[in-house]
């Protein structure tokens, strides 16, 4: 098998290096292992960080989660790492003590196979529940997995299941110390919702960033994106998003500073464009929907109407057939569980009103269809009962999702 030297120092700035692999000193790759029953498919993929790297992690509240989960957040918790394993088309979930033995063997051949320490590599799985791993699979990719500088593409292709195209992200951030650079890869189509959706999601830094700080920011920056998306209202059993930092850079990000302000802006930008291009991928959708909730009465609120708006069934096929119907969007955020006062209560349908101060303004309904035409839809809800604004992002939702996941297993 190959290694990776791990005291060797990688300065990966090849011309076209891009997403996970942007930061100094990761690499990664993806192959074909023969998980997927596409045999043509990539399914098995790695990002290695050259020297030792903190990284911090949110997982699914499903309780019904996968071994991967569970062992991904001791590792994350208790130890730097030096990178992160995955494999798409089996979850190794719903599978007994079997599968859980089969998260620590998979992690010990990734260990090996690249020539780093014991308990360093993180494992994140996607695909089918309730079927056993083909470890010998895994093994004999491992063999043919080189992990490269500039391979980020290869290994955003080995994690996704039924999404349509490969999300990726980078950005160079400019400090007065200098700069760093910011990459991520996400896959994520279908089940998809808060507290996490179906997804998995990969965020690399050259930054130097404390752990106890970056497990702050990954936390707050997710619950205002990551968990403020919906496709169809599931979530699933091994949803992960983590953050490597590996201080290649040697920009120091403290909390309190400057630095530490610019930082979290530009996580939440990164963590944003892959949250909504899981929303544009949407299983079947044709529609990207944003809800805009203002003047709740505080921010858990604004957000839970906001969410029940984007997530309701009948809002979002009214999205899919392009009608106006106000009524829906009224009714879900009526029984959000927010504090809602039809009296105070103002609709938008992108620039047009529709509904104000509890008065319906049926003359407009015209331009509202028309606004209901356009690929981005965009519905702004005016609760006027408090300060707290929030944003959801969703999808139509289309006869091509039902043909979609009624075929899913088979």
């Amino acid at each position: 098998m190959h290694s990776i030297k791990i005291e060797m120092s990688i300065n990966n700035n090849c011309h076209y290096s891009s997403g996970i692999t942007y930061p100094q000193g990761f690499w990664a790759s993806g192959i074909c292992a023969g998980i997927k029953k596409n045999k043509e498919a990539l399914d098995l993929g790695a990002i290695i960080s050259s020297v030792p790297a903190i990284c911090s992690g949110v997982f699914t509240q499903n309780r019904f989660c996968a071994p991967s989960v569970s062992y991904s957040r001791k590792i994350v918790k208790e130890n730097t790492i030096r990178g992160i394993l995955i494999n798409s088309g089996n979850a190794n979930a719903g599978t007994g003590q079997e599968g859980i033995l089969n998260v620590l063997k998979m992690g010990e051949m990734g260990e090996k196979a690249f020539g780093l320490p014991p308990q360093s590599l993180a494992i994140a799985q996607t695909g089918i529940i309730g079927v056993q791993m083909d470890m010998n699979k895994v093994q004999d990719g491992l063999r043919k997995l080189n992990i490269e500088p500039c391979n980020s593409y290869a290994f955003a292709k080995a994690i996704i299941t039924t999404d349509t195209v490969v999300k990726e992200y980078n950005a160079e951030i400019t400090t007065l110390d200098g700069n760093y650079r910011i990459g991520g890869v996400a896959k994520g189509s279908g089940m998809i919702h808060p507290n996490m959706a179906t997804l998995l999601a990969f965020f690399t830094t050259d930054a130097k960033v404390q752990k106890e700080f970056l497990d702050k920011v990954i936390k707050e920056v997710t619950d205002s994106t990551f968990n403020m998306i919906t496709v169809d209202k599931d979530t699933s059993t091994n949803d992960s998003t983590f953050i490597m930092a590996n201080g290649l850079s040697n920009i120091e990000i403290k909390e309190g500073s400057a630095n530490a302000i610019q930082f979290t802006d530009a996580i939440k930008e990164a963590f944003i464009n892959l949250a909504q291009k899981i929303v544009r991928d949407g299983e079947g959708a044709t529609k990207f929907l944003t809800v805009n909730v203002f003047g709740a009465k505080d921010i858990e609120q604004a957000r839970t109407c906001a969410r029940a708006i984007a997530a309701s069934p009948l809002v979002k096929t009214a999205v899919h057939g392009q009608d106006p119907n106000w009524g829906r969007i009224i009714a879900a955020a009526g029984y959000s569980g927010a504090e809602v006062n039809v009296d105070t209560t103002s609709l938008f349908i992108g620039p047009i009103c529709i509904f104000d101060n509890g008065t319906p303004q049926g003359q407009n309904l015209k331009e509202a269809n028309l606004e209901m035409h356009r690929k981005d839809v965009i519905f702004n809800l005016y609760l006027n009962i408090g300060e707290a604004d929030a944003t959801a992002w969703g999808c139509d939702l289309s006869g091509q999702y039902v043909t979609i996941n009624s075929e899913y297993s088979t």
